[in-house]
């Protein structure tokens, strides 16, 4: 009758096997999709992640990115990436409940389609967002971030 706790062994075990870990992922491409691209990092990312965008030059979204995990966009600070949009595309929308952190970036001519509410040229925050050494320019219908 020592099956049980053989069971409940074995369950801690794997409890303990399974604990996620926090990564770093880089980015090394400028394209809007594919292998390498932002988009297709922040798809593979886990809650907790930091993306190293290691991209000189512009990436252009042809439809915003959605932080739907907490994440960390990190650009090198020797290089400039900057992350623009297609006309009329907001760049970022962070979700409820989602911790997002931008550092050394620049946003620059994001578009949200409406005023109002669902405005923010270049991010509509709706969690918790640090925003650290970015510029945010030339983002038009209302202010560059709108929370």
């Amino acid at each position: 009758m020592k099956l049980p706790c053989i069971g409940l062994c074995l369950v801690a075990i794997t409890l303990l096997a399974v604990r996620a870990e926090c990564a770093t992922r880089t980015v090394r491409s400028r394209r809007d999709g594919g292998s390498g691209s932002l988009r297709q990092t922040l798809a593979r990312s886990r809650a907790g992640d930091t993306i190293i965008l290691r991209t000189n030059g512009f990436l252009v979204l042809k439809s915003e990115l959605v932080l739907d995990k907490n994440i960390t966009l990190r650009g090198v600070p020797a290089w400039r990436t900057f992350l623009t949009s297609e006309v009329n595309s907001r760049i970022l929308r962070v979700v409820e409940g989602v911790t997002a952190t931008l550092d050394g970036l620049v946003l620059q001519e994001g578009s949200a389609v409406a005023m109002g509410a669902g405005a923010g040229g270049a991010i509509l925050n709706e969690g918790t967002l640090l925003v650290r050494n970015c510029d945010l320019f030339a983002n038009t219908k209302g202010l560059a971030v709108v929370n």
